[in-house]
């Protein structure tokens, strides 16, 4: 399907799944289909415009995975994606006020 091509060709780092052989590169499509990070995603496609990802990932490759993280699958995706503190930024304003006693 659609879905399945975008997610071999997009979401997932090329050269590393070139290091594998077919049926491993099927089982750890299956696993990240199946694992938390790309169901997230999957959801947040139902609906780009109300949904927000938010993840203490960052973009960058720096692990074993074969799959890329979801800063960088969002970006592709156009879902918004904030770490904890980029969010709580982005929708919370604090106001201080002394009071003098």
């Amino acid at each position: 399907t659609k879905l399945h091509k975008k997610i071999e060709d997009q979401w997932f780092y090329t050269k590393k799944r070139e290091m594998l052989t077919g049926y491993e590169f099927y089982d750890e499509k299956s696993k990240a289909i199946d694992g938390a990070d790309f169901q997230l995603i999957l959801h947040a496609l139902e609906d780009k415009e109300k949904s927000i990802i938010v993840t203490e990932e960052t973009s960058s490759g720096n692990d074993k995975k074969t799959q890329k993280k979801i800063p960088t699958i969002c970006k592709q995706e156009g879902i918004t994606c904030f770490t904890l503190p980029e969010l709580l930024a982005q929708y919370m304003s604090i106001e201080y006020k002394f009071n003098k006693t």
